[in-house]
């Protein structure tokens, strides 16, 4: 994967801590987003004395609103960022979240709808911070030969947060009315430890040199994070960040969206953002349960199955840790939309033949399974990836500030539509993913830049040539491209020349105007006098 010896005990560590709000949010996302889960707790709650159906409509209105919470913690994300730090966004964040998880386990004591409701929007806003302000600060700590598999550290410990989730929600654990209020009260005591551990971990040496003008902290992290190596090229390398990013200095989100030269990336991670949401990755979840149940093993050995399959995804991850720095950023999205869209098809004809043919949920399940690696092998962490690579430090905070509003909206608005879409035309709703993935798939292919083991300054100048390239003007990228070794061998075009033009037999003939300027002795002279 690339050279490990900057990968020391220090920098570990502080990566591990930092993750702790990824396995944070992937409990969350288990607990209070589970369909599952939320039916069985709309059985059970009351609101003025009444009792709730557990019809579609209360359903989905309350799997919705947890990405309404997750949209608005985005949009508060750049501020915070910005303003406390990526550290103390985290701090922050984590006092957010036990609060959520003390009225989490009130509302399981006294059953009330609004309260569930209200607490579900909380928790949403801390999970939407959760789910961006951890990639971006393992990006600017990461070495640059190994950022990507660093960022898709934070998926690794989400998947880990599921398996957990699923595996104490067990009726034999707490999964019961007398564990209920623990069961989700646990993501305050992760919270609690990791805002603790937090006291001690290191503001981002990018923050401190670009954002708050801080050199000698900024060198001190730096040491720190890479142990006994040489640290003056990474700050030279922030300083010339620094000056280039002059033009982008207070970008917030309305001003990055209103701007012309960071038109391109920020469009680039939208459409990466919105084909990672409608790939099917919803529809696999949901229909993962009843794919399960279809192969007629029971229900209780299903939420086994359930945890396993978890499990083998993440050890899934390790292939997407490994590709995303070894491979490039543009082969693992290439294999991993890939593998989705010819999963939907097969998905649609399994699930339709179930009927028909006994053997066929066995297939199902493959293909299931089969489409959720490619998911995390491509779509699922990459796009992270890419968001922090393609921005300066200015306008990275409002560029992921904008990327996980898309990426909430467009969950929200798949929680809201897709029960309805499945209620009518059944396993048929992958065939609406299949045109969205494949589009995506063919936007990469043609656009996207392969952006590994770059600097962010290389990566700025590479996509500045590809916008002049995308705009019709090939011949003057070229001549970008070019011009430093056309200019080195200009001396040996004129030194040629000059050799033709030498005298011949003792006779002396004439150099050109321009040839005398540059290499006779009298024409030196003559500039001397003047």
């Amino acid at each position: 994967m690339g050279n490990f010896q900057e990968l020391t005990g220090s920098f570990i560590l502080i990566t591990v801590i930092s993750c702790l709000g990824s396995l944070q949010y992937g409990y969350n996302f288990w607990i209070l987003y589970s369909p599952t889960l939320i039916e069985e707790e709309l059985d059970n709650v009351t609101f003025q004395n009444f009792r709730w159906d557990t019809n579609i409509f209360y359903r989905e209105l309350t799997v919705a609103i947890f990405p309404v919470g997750g949209l608005l913690g985005s949009l508060c994300f750049a501020f915070l960022a910005d303003k406390c730090g990526r550290k103390g966004t985290m701090m922050l964040n984590d006092i957010l979240s036990v609060l959520c998880a003390v009225l989490l386990c009130w509302f399981k004591v006294i059953n009330s709808f609004p309260l569930s409701f209200a607490t579900r929007f909380a928790a949403g806003i801390s999970t939407g911070i959760l789910t961006i302000v951890a990639p971006m600060y393992l990006g600017e700590i990461a070495p640059v030969n190994l950022r990507g598999g660093i960022i898709e550290m934070c998926l690794v410990f989400m998947s880990l947060g599921v398996a957990m989730g699923q595996t104490v929600s067990f009726p034999e654990f707490l999964g019961n009315e007398q564990g209920s209020p623990i069961l989700v009260g646990l993501t305050g005591i992760g919270s609690l430890f990791q805002l603790f551990l937090l006291l001690f971990l290191p503001e981002s040496p990018r923050y401190l040199l670009i954002q708050k003008k801080k050199e000698r902290e900024a060198k001190q992290v730096l040491k720190r994070l890479r142990g006994s190596h040489y640290t003056e090229d990474e700050i030279e390398e922030l300083h010339q960040e620094d000056h280039c990013e002059q033009e982008e200095k207070g970008m917030r989100v309305h001003k990055l969206l209103c701007s012309r030269s960071l038109r391109w990336p920020l469009l680039c991670s939208i459409i990466l953002t919105v084909g990672q949401q409608f790939s099917g990755v919803n529809a696999a979840y949901f229909y993962i349960d009843v794919i399960f149940n279809s192969t007629g093993i029971g229900k209780k050995n299903v939420e086994y199955l359930t945890v396993g399959a978890t499990c083998f995804l993440v050890m899934t991850h390790i292939i997407g840790i490994y590709g995303v720095d070894a491979w490039g950023r543009r082969i693992v999205l290439l294999y991993g939309f890939g593998i989705c869209s010819i999963s939907c098809i097969l998905l649609t004809m399994t699930l339709e033949l179930e009927t028909t043919i006994s053997w066929m949920p066995y297939m199902s399940t493959i293909f299931v399974i089969i489409f959720l690696i490619g998911h995390i092998i491509g779509p699922g962490p990459v796009n992270y990836v890419l968001t922090t690579e393609l921005f300066l430090q200015s306008s990275r905070s409002s560029a992921f500030a904008i990327i996980g509003s898309v990426q909430w909206f467009c969950n929200g608005l798949i929680a809201l539509v897709f029960l309805y879409i499945q209620k009518h035309i059944g396993p048929y709703s992958f065939l609406i993913f299949f045109p969205f993935s494949f589009a995506t798939l063919f936007y990469i292919l043609k656009y996207v830049p392969e952006t590994k083991r770059k600097t962010f300054l290389s990566i700025r100048k590479l996509l500045e040539m590809n916008v002049v390239k995308n705009l019709g003007n090939e011949q003057e990228a070229n001549k970008e491209v070019v011009q430093e070794p056309t200019k080195q061998n200009e001396g040996k075009r004129e030194s040629t020349e000059k050799r033709k033009s030498l005298p011949v037999g003792g006779q002396k003939k004439s150099l050109p105007r321009g040839g005398r300027r540059k290499y006779g002795s009298r024409d030196g002279k003559r500039k001397s006098m003047q």
